[in-house]
């Protein structure tokens, strides 16, 4: 597991532990008395992958507000999937916290394939930096017989709010043995912001076919 900060900070990585203990400080320079009103510690849980890119577990945000100077404070948060926590934030509201829109394309062929086609995304925004993004578009569909199985992801498209992702962001499923008409399938896809070095930020992201 790997744990990140909305900033890119990042604990190490501790290999095969369900209960990892990391046990490891991150200073942050530039917070002023003025920001602990207003500012979270967004904290995510990554299962490190040395072959693909790193897999999200879980989120959580910590409000500032209520910070004592010179106190240690301790806190246990229940890790979050990001959509669920998104909603939570924004009051369930449709448009706050938006971070963008995504155009994508289904292409069904009952019990046979379904073909996925990430067209392109616009007006991006990645929380707390004023850079343009490096996107990329992650697609799985979940529950999946074997890890892996269904995870697609598009190339990266630098230094863009707006991209375009062309021909080679079309992925076909042979779903000639996978019951994807079930109630509890579901597709996700992600789009993150690709800084190097497997350090990916999540951007925001939609479920289909879940309620």
């Amino acid at each position: 597991a790997v744990v990140s900060t909305q900033s890119g900070h990042y604990c190490r990585g501790k290999e095969c532990d369900l209960n990892p203990y990391f046990n490891e400080k991150l200073a942050y320079h530039g917070i002023f008395d003025t920001d602990i009103n207003t500012k979270f510690l967004r904290l995510t849980v990554l299962d490190y992958d040395r072959m693909t890119t790193n897999d999200m577990i879980g989120v959580t945000t910590v409000a500032l507000a209520g910070l004592v100077p010179q106190k240690q404070h301790f806190y246990r948060e229940v890790l979050k999937e990001p959509l669920d926590l998104e909603r939570e934030e924004s009051g369930g509201m449709a448009g706050a916290g938006d971070r963008g829109r995504i155009q994508i394309s289904l292409h069904y062929q009952a019990k046979k394939e379904l073909k996925v086609s990430i067209v392109r995304c616009s007006m991006l925004m990645v929380p707390g930096s004023d850079c343009l993004p490096n996107p990329m578009v992650k697609v799985n569909i979940k529950p999946s017989p074997k890890k892996n199985l269904f995870k697609r992801k598009t190339e990266v498209v630098k230094k863009t709010a707006n991209p375009e992702f062309g021909p080679k962001a079309s992925f076909s499923y042979d779903v000639s043995d996978f019951d994807i008409e079930s109630p509890d399938k579901c597709m996700e896809v992600s789009v993150w912001d690709c800084t190097g070095l497997k350090r990916h930020s999540y951007i925001g992201g939609i479920v289909l076919g879940k309620d």
